[in-house]
């Protein structure tokens, strides 16, 4: 049994000695589940970050708890989770004072006085990840040389130079990303967010990219669920030209919903607002909507199923953009699995399908009007080395069928990285 799972199987062995052996006259029902509340939703507060709530919570909580030592303990570690040590400390004095708690309490309370409570995180957190690839299509190029055109097209079929063909390469990239802390008044849960993304190919440079995105999160905590919010602006360079420019806000919501055959469920929704600009291609310029319903179980523990899909209007900002308006839908399923502390896995499926409104080019393809379709499959394991340093191996595929044999395109890739949280 590894030393984390090992210290949680102690503490819980600890609370339930503690509730029954040192359990004094409970409160009423009511002042019972208003601690529980207040209990769940600190506990949640320190789990997404948000420090300073936390400590409100936690303050109200140390007024409402049953008069028992368990439900002190329970506060105590709470604050040395929150890195509030001296309340920890004063917490860790009033259980040994009052309720004079046997040798396994004492032994549990002295080893998180040795320096186990989390430090006070820093306003700034930001991890970094370097890795390196291969795909086997690095310029998105179709399959065939022989591109089938319109009976009444100038030319019976279109022969595509060998460069134009999908290209295998290696790659080099690293990521990193970077948050931060707003403390405003009356406002909590509030992020600035940055991210940096480099790719450098390595026979192909005119396709290497560098991407910036930069923005404002928010996250609250709803009575049954959470709400959360980003805005944000990115800008995409490839070779050595902007290729791509978006602002977007995206926002969604989870709520907890019934069990589904013992096993516990929640359900959501997500929005996506975009409006994307191509510097050198205006014609494309387009609005894009995608809306979500979203639901997850969990089946085992540490195994979350996630189930999600709705549908996506994509919108041009030029009524001249080939195909016109498109609008389809999308569905996709994941799997992520946790084996312990060190080892983590995840699949991800997707299917997408967006169709235009009216034919692509008369003149080369006739009345032929483009619904592609987009599969897309993401495996990924991760080896947690240490808490901050981590090892990965991801796999994915993508294949897009369509009409027109120009844009049917398969790529692969693989890569292998580490990643540094700090």
């Amino acid at each position: 049994m590894s030393k984390p799972l090992a210290r949680l199987r102690q503490l819980v062995c600890c609370l339930a000695c503690l509730t029954a052996m040192l359990a004094q006259a409970q409160k009423g029902p009511e002042q019972e589940a208003s601690y529980n509340t207040l209990y769940n939703n600190a506990a949640y507060e320190i789990h997404s970050g948000n420090r300073n709530r936390a400590q409100q919570l936690l303050g109200q909580l140390e007024q409402t708890p049953p008069a028992h030592a368990g439900a002190w303990l329970d506060v105590a570690l709470l604050y040395c989770q929150n890195g509030q040590n001296e309340d920890a400390e004063r917490l860790f004095q009033l259980i040994e004072n009052r309720f004079a708690p046997p040798h396994p309490i004492r032994q549990l309370i002295s080893y998180y006085r040795q320096g186990r409570c989390n430090p006070r995180p820093p306003p700034i957190s930001f991890s970094v990840s370097t890795y390196a690839g291969h795909t086997t299509n690095v310029n998105s190029g179709p399959d065939t040389s022989t591109i089938r055109l319109a009976p009444t097209a100038p030319l019976t079929e279109l022969k595509l130079l060998p460069s134009n063909l999908a290209h295998s390469d290696q790659y080099l990239g690293m990521d990193l990303a970077a948050s931060r802390k707003l403390d405003l008044d009356g406002i909590d849960g509030l992020q600035m967010l940055g991210l940096a993304q480099l790719k450098r190919y390595a026979h192909n440079p005119d396709f290497s990219t560098a991407q910036i995105v930069g923005g404002l999160g928010y996250k609250r905590r709803l009575q049954q669920g959470e709400w959360d919010m980003q805005v944000y602006y990115s800008h995409l360079v490839m070779g050595s030209r902007t290729f791509e420019t978006s602002t977007n806000l995206q926002t969604g919501i989870w709520q907890k919903g019934p069990d589904l055959g013992g096993k516990p469920f929640r359900w959501g929704m997500d929005a996506l607002l975009s409006s994307q600009r191509y510097p050198d291609s205006p014609l494309y310029n387009a609005s894009r909507v995608e809306l979500r319903l979203k639901g997850q179980v969990m089946l085992v523990p540490g195994g979350n199923l996630v189930l999600q899909g709705g549908p996506v209007f994509d919108r041009p900002h030029n009524d001249n953009r080939p195909g016109g308006n498109r609008k389809g839908y999308v569905v996709a399923l994941g799997y992520d699995q946790h084996h312990g502390p060190e080892h983590q896995w995840s699949v991800y499926a997707q299917r997408q399908q967006l169709d235009d409104d009216r034919p692509y080019n008369t003149v080369f393809f006739g009345e032929v009007i483009r619904k592609p379709i987009t599969h897309q499959f993401v495996a990924r394991y991760q080896y947690n080395r240490t808490r901050r340093e981590h090892i990965f191996v991801q796999f994915t595929a993508q294949q897009i069928s369509d009409p027109i044999d120009l844009f049917a395109i398969k790529s692969q890739n693989l890569s292998v990285g580490y990643l540094w949280n700090f």
